[in-house]
């Protein structure tokens, strides 16, 4: 089936995998007790992803092993699929909010760096993916202890106490992987930036995540006097936001590099630690703050600014470069939700049972592979080249179009002939 999601053609369904390797006419039944009934272990699946990525890494004290948390959502038709629900659509406009029917899965993917230490690029290796649904809500008339069963179950369904519960059983294998002395670095989205995920982080771990411009941020609380009484606080006094301590001129910056889309990048950064926020509870904390950076539609158009960033991180004593430069890699789960969406059919097979669904999104071919990138990424000499030799080619008067163009019939025929070939080859019973 692994061999059938990477050479078969249209919808990478669980009977669409079985006749792209040539099973039509055999059995399906077991190839769906597969998923019904558990039979292989998931977890020994992602395994050696997370060990190659480690081995990569070199030894423990010498990088920390980077970790990318993101949730998704795969839309489906069903009304009686497990874990169905109706839920915000994440692309839909500013101005309306869109619901669909989908289900959501929670992936966390490790950072496979391209050179040792940042800054540099990252490949993001799926080495966790969870299916996070919620509960139904009870029919009108339900007796209270139902209500009281949904409500216990839906606190206990929330994405940020999943999130939490993963992001402990990862840092559990990799010490199992003799990895304890290693530095487990999350680095999330905003939705995670709360008491759910940081205060139940686990030893030897760090969370880098973005942080909203209006958040509530105050100073480490006075050295208590000798003869104090009552409880000690938790914080000192209220500071200015993060949008405020942006704006203020008085505060240095700093420039440091960071690599993100292609190429190696200077950003202006303000970093304020120690500090405090509710959510984080008594640890001190680190906050990150990121001009926007400057662009041009084109040479004739007028400067144009992104939004700034604000990023909180646990640990105030790690440098700004590492801070912003793990938290850009961040940004590589969100092409593995589009390579698993398009190219392998996540989300696909038409599975209902809660056993199929948890497991069908971690058979192997619904995974990048463990290990470095098919194609080398480019460094910035070579982007700069095949920058030029774009730009020559666009220079070019257009040719005219090649006959014989191969299109997705040839392909699928070459395809029949070389499973012909195969079959041939292949001992009969």
């Amino acid at each position: 089936m692994a061999l059938g999601a990477r050479l078969g053609l249209g919808r990478r369904t669980v009977t669409g995998l079985l006749v792209a390797i040539g099973q039509l006419f055999v059995d399906w039944t077991a190839a769906f007790r597969l998923f019904q009934r558990e039979r292989f272990d998931a977890e020994a699946l992602f395994a050696p992803g997370r060990r190659a990525v480690c081995a990569q890494l070199g030894p423990p004290d010498h990088a920390p092993f980077v970790a990318l948390l993101d949730d998704t959502h795969f839309r489906k038709t069903g009304k009686k699929v497990h874990g169905t629900q109706w839920r915000r659509d994440p692309l839909g406009p500013k101005f309306q909010t869109n619901l669909v029917w989908s289900q959501r899965f929670l992936q966390i993917s490790a950072a496979w760096p391209d050179a040792p230490g940042p800054p540099g690029g990252a490949r993001a290796v799926p080495i966790d993916v969870r299916h996070c649904p919620s509960p139904p809500k009870p029919r009108k008339g339900a007796d209270e202890e139902e209500w009281a069963r949904y409500r216990k179950t839906k606190d206990e369904s929330k994405i940020t106490r999943r999130a939490a519960e993963r992001l402990h059983a990862l840092r559990q294998s990799l010490d199992q992987d003799g990895q304890a002395d290693r530095i487990l670095v999350l680095s999330h989205d905003g939705g995670y930036t709360n008491a759910a995920v940081l205060r139940q982080r686990p030893e030897r771990t760090v969370l880098i995540g973005r942080l909203r411009k209006d958040a509530k941020l105050y100073a480490p609380p006075p050295p208590p006097a000798p003869n104090a009484r009552g409880r000690k606080p938790l914080d000192g006094p209220e500071r200015p936001t993060p949008d405020q301590m942006r704006k203020d001129d008085t505060l240095p910056w700093q420039t440091v590099r960071a690599f993100a889309a292609g190429k190696l990048h200077d950003f202006q950064v303000n970093v304020v630690r120690p500090v405090r926020g509710r959510g984080a509870g008594a640890d001190d904390l680190a906050i990150l703050i990121v001009k926007p950076l400057a662009y041009r539609l084109s040479k004739q158009s007028a400067l144009l600014y992104r939004e700034p960033a604000y990023i909180v991180c646990t640990d105030p004593d790690l440098a700004p470069a590492d801070i912003l430069q793990y938290f850009l890699w961040r940004l590589g789960i969100e092409g593995n939700f589009r390579d698993e969406k398009t190219l392998v059919g996540a989300g696909q097979a038409h599975v209902r049972r809660p056993a199929s669904v948890r497991l069908v999104l971690r058979l192997p071919p619904h995974r990048r592979p463990p290990g470095p990138p098919d194609l080398p990424r480019l460094g910035p000499a070579s982007v700069a080249k095949a920058q030029t030799r774009s730009a020559s080619l666009h220079r070019q008067s257009p040719r005219p179009p090649a006959t014989g163009t191969v299109g997705p019939g040839h392909r699928r025929g070459e395809f029949i002939r070389l499973q012909a070939k195969v079959d041939a080859t292949r001992k009969v019973p």
